[in-house]
This record gives C-alpha cells, structure tokens and sequence, in this order.
C-alpha cells in the first residue's frame, strides 16, 4: 500500500503512543515470513538432494535420441555387419595319385640289341677269319668285310634282334631262351635268301637257283652266322630280361603304393 507523501512526512516527525505497538506486529509477521521462507528454502534443498542421489543410484540411463541427417543422394547406403553363421565343417579328403603308367623295356633292348649287333659283327668276321685260315684258304678282311657274306647277315641279325627286343620287351629269361633260337634261324635264312637275290637268282634255272640256295645254306659263313647269332642274342638277351625284371618290380611298387594311397583317401572320404 502506497501512502502519500505528506502523511508519510507527519507519521514520522511526530511519533504517537499508537505507532509504536503497532510496528511489533509487523516485526512479528515478517520473521514469521523469513522462518516460512528459510524453510520452504531448506525443503527445496534437500528435495533436490534427494533427486540427485536418486539420478545417481538409478541403473537407468536415458538417452536423448539422436537425429540422423538424411543420406546424401547417390551416396552408398552403409550395409549393416551380417552376423557369422556356423557352418558344419567339410572334410575334404586328398584325392589319390594318378594310376602310374606301367614302364616298357623297349629303349633298353633295343639300346642292347644295338650293341649285341656290334659284338656279332666282331665275332662273326672273327671266327670266319680263323676258319678260313685253319682251311688254308687266304681271307683278305677288307674285301670280306665289304662283302654281302658279312653285311647281309650282320644287318639281318640287327633288325631281327631290335624287332625280337620290342616284342620280348619285359619278358623273362625263357623266353630270350626260346627268342634266341628264332633270331638264329631267321638270321640265317633271311641272309641266304637276301643274298641269292642280290646274285640275280631271277636270271638263273631252278635247278641252278636249287644248286646255289643248297651251296650257300651250308657255307661256312653262313653257318658261322647261325651259331653266333644264337649266342649274342641269347646272352644279350639274359641283359635284357634282367633289365625286364628290375622294370617289372618297379612296377609292381608303384602300383601297391598307389592301391595304399586309394585306399586311405577312400577311408578319409568315409570318415
């Protein structure tokens, strides 16, 4: 309330009996006033105590959502993480070795029925070179050696030899025993055909062709050749067959390992 000035200046230069009571009151109502205030003022605190020990102690968290800015056009839209899948596990087992390749002994032999050649030659020219001179009949080596008597037979006994090595191939010892004799005799008969040949047979009777095959079948070097022959080729042959048989063990090992390596891959599929 809102007094005037006048009336303000009078009460307060001349104090009266009643104003002097009266200001008890009023001091009276305005500590009522402050104790109100002091303890609406002291409510207050601990209520905001009180809520800040209970912010603490709660589990609870809020969080205040988060606006998301909208995607950039034509930018990539962020694919979220696939969550793992366990997969049964695959067992894979080693496929098993390629089936090995049975190995020949053709190279071997026919490298051998070479050099069996060589060594008939020597023997051949050799031993006929000592029967003539045991017979007394002169033997010029040269003229001899350029002569179809010794490279008919020679030649025949290589081609029948390297021929009889391919098809022996890893054959044993009994056959090059029985393969022996075959060489011997086609040499010999082949190099008496072959010869009479190149006489121009054609030309001549039957009767004289008769003579001359007869004559030639039962010449020395003929004879020479069918012996020697027989030899070189059956001991060559012995070379050979061994060679077969180291050829057909080896064989047999590659095999057995690759029937065990089938086997374990099989047992590992199964498993």
């Amino acid at each position: 309330m809102v007094l005037p000035a006048g009336t303000l200046a009078t009460a307060e230069s001349t104090p009266t009996a009643e104003s002097t009571p009266a200001a008890e009151p009023s001091e009276t109502a305005h500590a009522t006033t402050v104790a109100e205030a002091e303890a609406i003022a002291a409510e207050e605190a601990q209520h905001d105590r009180s809520s800040a020990e209970t912010a603490i102690l709660s589990p609870e968290v809020i969080v205040a959502p988060v606006a998301v800015a909208p995607a950039q056009q034509g930018a990539p839209e962020p694919v979220a993480p696939q969550p793992e899948v366990d997969r049964p596990a695959t067992v894979t087992a080693d496929a098993p070795a390629e089936r090995p390749r049975r190995k020949g002994n053709r190279g071997v032999g026919v490298l051998l029925a070479f050099l069996g050649a060589v060594v008939f030659a020597v023997l051949y020219a050799a031993i006929t070179a000592l029967v003539y001179t045991l017979a007394g009949r002169g033997f010029d080596v040269l003229e001899y050696a350029t002569s179809s008597a010794f490279i008919v037979p020679t030649a025949t006994f290589l081609v029948v030899f390297v021929l009889a090595a391919l098809f022996i191939n890893r054959a044993g010892w009994w056959a090059w025993v029985i393969g022996s004799l075959v060489i011997a005799v086609v040499t010999y008969f082949a190099s008496s055909g072959i010869i009479l040949l190149l006489a121009d047979i054609m030309t001549l009777t039957p009767s004289q062709a008769q003579e001359l095959w007869m004559g030639l079948l039962f010449s020395a070097p003929l004879i020479i050749a069918l012996v020697v022959a027989r030899e070189v080729s059956l001991w060559f042959g012995a070379l050979i067959a061994a060679r077969g048989r180291t050829v057909r063990a080896r064989n047999a090992e590659a095999r057995a390992a690759y029937d065990r390596e089938r086997e374990e891959s099989t047992d590992t599929a199964a498993i």
